[in-house]
């Protein structure tokens, strides 16, 4: 049983184990409410496209930016996670070693887990394209960053291409994308 009182928290179990585990469920649910409170969400600057700080299904924004072709807005994307991976960030102050920021956030991403089974990454559209066309930037995209079988960013094209064929061949402007990336891959 867990029971506050002028801000102490009194845990009582059957052992000292389980004991443990609740105080550090309750420490989390605090430091994740704590996180929440002072979330907002974004607005990509080249695009104007606005991003919810956190995702129904508990994925905190991590970030936004905007995909360019010449000198068109394609299309803006944020990338969503767990905690793990906004906690990752946290030795970087803000605008410093970004490189290494960069490198600790995605080796933070692709490492699921039960406290991080999900990274998500939803798209924005901001011009019209073709499925094909947005299928072919969208993986050209994803290739260098990505650490899996080249098959998997054909899988991905694929997946567009009829995605986009299902609502009429042309991803038109408000077209949202998500792309959820698991253990399992994408979907």
């Amino acid at each position: 049983m867990i029971t506050a009182d002028n801000n102490a928290i009194k845990v009582t179990a059957a052992d000292e184990s389980t004991a443990e585990t609740l105080i550090l469920e309750a420490q989390h649910k605090a430091k994740y409410a704590a996180v929440e409170a002072k979330m907002q969400s974004l607005k990509e600057k080249a695009t104007g496209v606005s991003f919810n700080a956190k995702l129904d299904d508990g994925l905190y924004l991590v970030g936004c930016g905007v995909r360019k072709k010449a000198i068109i807005n394609v299309y803006a994307v944020a990338m969503y996670s767990s905690p793990i991976a906004l906690e990752a960030l946290a030795p970087f102050p803000s605008g410093k070693q970004k490189m290494e920021a960069q490198v600790a956030l995605r080796n933070a991403a692709r490492t699921f887990g039960l406290s991080s089974p999900t990274t998500s990454f939803v798209l924005e559209m901001t011009f019209k394209a073709e499925g094909k066309t947005i299928a072919g930037a969208i993986a050209e995209s994803v290739k260098p960053r990505q650490g899996g079988s080249g098959s998997d960013v054909k899988d991905l094209e694929n997946l567009i291409v009829q995605g986009v064929a299902a609502k009429g061949g042309k991803a038109t402007k408000g077209t949202i994308f998500r792309f959820d990336c698991t253990e399992e891959g994408v979907s």
